[in-house]
C-alpha cells in the first residue's frame, strides 16, 4: 500500500472519529443531557412543574409567604396525585387543603408521571433543597399502585447506577457517552422487565435510599407514606389490559397495594404508613372520587381529598 493511500485512510479515520465525537457530544449535550442530566428524572415537558412551590403566586418570596403559618412545614413527595393534576393548586389539591387544615406551609415536590427515583433525585438536588427555607417536620410520600413500575423507567438508570441499585452495572467514564448509556440501559431494561420480583425489590431499595437521604437532611422529621387506594383500577385495566401479561401485572400491583405484607415491609424500613382505605373504610375507586366532571380521569378529586385529609391530619396529630 502506497504512502499516499495510507495517509488518505488515516485522514479519513481521524475525520470519522472526530465527526462521531462531535455528533455524540453535540447530540447528547444539546438534547439528552438537557432532559436527563440537567433534570435526570423527568421529561423536559415537566421541567418547570418540578420547580413549582405552593402557595402561588410563584413570584412571592418563600419567607414572606411562610409568615402566616405558625407550625413547621410539610414536604410532599410523589407523582401526579401529589402534584395535584387536574385540580386548582391554590384551592383544591392535597397541598392546599392540608395547609389550610394544619396551618403548615406545604412544599409540593410532586412530579406528574414519576415516583420514588425522581423523589430521591430531588432530595439529592442541592438547588432544590435550597428552596427549603425551613426544615419540614413531616415528609409525606403519596404512593399509588403504579410507582413500583416507575422505578424502572430508563431515564432513572443513571441515578440508580450511581446509587448502586443496578447490581451488574458499575458507573464509569464510559457512561458519559450517550451510545454506551443507550445500550447499557437496554440491558438494564431487560434485567428488570423480565422479572417482576426485581422491579419490586428495586422499589424498596430506592425507598430505603429515600429514607436515608431524608433522615440525613431532616433528622427530626417524621416520614409518612400515604397509600392511595385507589381511583385507577378500571382505567388501568383498560389501558394496560390489552394482553394477559399486562392485565396480570395490573392485578398484581393492586394486590400489593392492599396487602398487609407490603405495608409491613414499608414499616420495617421505618416509615409511618397510613392508607386511604383505613381512613375512609373503603377503597377510593368510585367515579365521584376522581377529578370533578371527568369520569375518565384517574386522579383524586377535591371531594376525595376533603374526605381523606381531615382524618389523615387527625390520625397524625398534624
Amino acid at each position: 500500500m502506497s504512502k499516499s493511500i495510507k495517509q488518505i485512510l488515516l485522514f479519513n479515520c481521524i475525520a470519522i472519529l472526530l465527526l462521531s465525537i462531535c455528533i455524540e457530544f453535540g447530540f447528547y449535550a444539546y438534547f439528552c443531557k438537557r432532559i436527563y442530566n440537567i433534570n435526570p428524572f423527568v421529561p423536559v415537558s415537566h421541567y418547570k412543574k418540578e420547580f413549582t412551590i405552593y402557595p402561588p403566586p410563584y413570584f412571592v418570596p418563600i419567607e414572606q409567604s411562610q409568615k402566616k403559618y405558625s407550625k413547621k412545614p410539610i414536604l410532599l413527595l410523589g407523582g401526579s396525585y401529589a402534584q395535584g393534576e387536574g385540580l386548582d393548586p391554590s384551592e383544591t389539591n392535597f397541598t392546599a387543603q392540608i395547609s389550610k387544615l394544619t396551618n403548615r406551609y406545604a412544599y409540593n415536590w410532586g412530579i406528574s408521571g414519576q415516583g420514588a427515583p425522581a423523589m430521591l433525585a430531588l432530595l439529592k438536588d442541592e438547588h432544590k433543597r435550597h428552596l427549603l427555607t425551613d426544615l419540614p417536620e413531616y415528609v409525606i410520600y403519596l404512593y399509588m399502585f403504579h410507582h413500583i413500575e416507575r422505578c424502572t423507567y430508563w431515564q432513572h438508570y443513571n441515578l440508580m447506577r450511581k446509587e448502586g441499585l443496578i447490581p451488574f452495572q458499575k458507573y464509569n467514564f464510559l457512561y458519559n457517552f450517550y451510545i454506551y448509556q443507550y445500550f447499557k440501559n437496554i440491558e438494564a431494561d431487560k434485567y428488570f422487565w423480565n422479572d417482576f420480583n426485581r422491579r419490586y425489590d428495586v422499589f424498596f431499595s430506592v425507598l430505603k435510599k429515600m429514607k436515608e437521604e431524608s433522615d440525613n437532611l431532616f433528622p427530626k422529621s417524621k416520614f409518612v407514606i400515604l397509600l392511595y387506594s385507589d381511583t385507577n383500577y378500571d382505567i388501568w385495566e383498560g389501558i394496560m389490559g390489552k394482553n394477559n401479561e399486562n392485565k396480570e401485572t395490573v392485578n398484581h400491583l393492586f394486590e400489593i397495594l392492599y396487602s398487609k405484607d407490603f405495608r409491613h415491609k414499608l414499616e420495617d424500613l421505618g416509615f409511618i404508613v397510613i392508607s386511604t382505605e383505613e381512613l375512609t373504610g373503603r377503597k377510593m375507586n368510585k367515579p365521584k372520587d376522581r377529578v370533578k366532571n371527568d369520569p375518565c380521569h384517574p386522579h383524586p378529586s377535591e371531594s376525595a381529598w376533603k374526605e381523606i385529609l381531615p382524618k389523615f391530619v387527625k390520625k397524625l396529630h398534624l
